[in-house]
């Protein structure tokens, strides 16, 4: 049954009323999940690309940037380029004519392709929530000054711009284990006290008792906890059915990928204009995609996610 969240009411744990959230045209934590798809392109012109595609795309809702693999933002030693990065944002916010954007810069530690050491990934967020050509900033909750900081910077626009300001993803991320049932459910506790608009967790399974862990919690959020929207992904091949379930798990948003041979391809699987490997990026088990790759384990084609969700 799919959920339509606007009256629902989590009194457990005083939390009190679910809010959906407003972005542009879409409101997440509302009817059908929404369907986000990852701009991985190494360079702007590649980036630009995805985007106009996704912009194109019937089954895409809205698209999240993954900056850690936008090697052109980047120098030789993996220092950020703060302008190159604003001048990206902004073009790829043009190109997707209307569709959210997240910006996202994930962390070698949290599953991302590149290191930036905290103060650098503050002043990249900070700077990401001040210019607001994103509609959504991820934060990684590890980091959790900054992501503290981030909530109030974001609000505090939102203020000034009579509500129309960057909204904050709160994130965590495990790409080695599942935490127990009781530890899932305190971060996305701990994440809705700090006051992120969204709450999302993202751990690797090593079995199917594992993924039971996340629908367990994902489910404790949906009757009893949530009060804004939240993710709940299990990882790899063996999570793959809480992409698919997400309406069930009460899931705002399921990531997706855009494949050779399907209907966006063409555009969306574009060349990676630089040869070299500039990039900075760090090697092992997160390095080596190229642009229209997936940007985690176990995401679905697009089509198929679509479909299933129209089932």
């Amino acid at each position: 049954m799919l959920l339509h969240f606007d009256d629902m009411w989590r009194g457990d744990c005083g939390m009190g009323q679910y809010r959906s959230l407003k972005l542009k045209t879409l409101e997440l934590g509302d009817g059908i999940p929404k369907i986000c798809v990852p701009i991985t392109a190494a360079d702007a012109a590649s980036a630009v690309a995805q985007a106009e595609a996704i912009a194109a795309s019937c089954d895409a809702d809205m698209a999240e940037w993954r900056v850690d693999r936008f090697d052109m933002g980047f120098s030789l030693t993996g220092s950020a380029d703060i302008e190159k990065i604003r001048v990206a944002a902004r073009r790829i916010c043009d190109a997707l004519k209307g569709k959210p954007l997240i910006f996202t810069f994930r962390n070698y530690e949290e599953g991302g392709e590149r290191f930036l050491p905290e103060q650098d990934y503050r002043r990249l967020v900070m700077t990401a929530i001040e210019d607001g050509a994103a509609d959504l900033v991820d934060v990684e909750f590890k980091k959790k000054n900054v992501l503290e900081e981030a909530v109030r910077l974001a609000q505090c626009k939102g203020k000034k711009h009579c509500g129309k300001a960057v909204s904050i993803i709160a994130s965590y991320h495990d790409f080695d284990k599942t935490p127990d049932f009781a530890e899932l459910i305190k971060l996305f506790k701990e994440m809705q006290i700090i006051g992120a608009g969204i709450t999302k967790i993202a751990v690797m399974p090593s079995g199917e008792s594992d993924v039971k862990k996340l629908t367990d919690a994902a489910h404790e959020m949906k009757e009893h906890i949530a009060d804004r929207p939240y993710v709940a992904i299990s990882m790899g091949e063996q999570g793959r059915r809480t992409r698919l379930e997400a309406a069930d798990l009460g899931s705002a948003l399921s990531f997706a990928v855009i494949t050779p041979g399907s209907t966006e391809s063409e555009k969306y699987v574009s060349m990676n204009v630089s040869g070299d490997d500039l990039s900075g990026r760090l090697p092992g088990k997160n390095a080596g995609h190229s642009a229209g790759a997936a940007s985690a384990p176990g995401q679905i084609p697009l089509e198929e996610l679509k479909k299933y969700f129209e089932a």
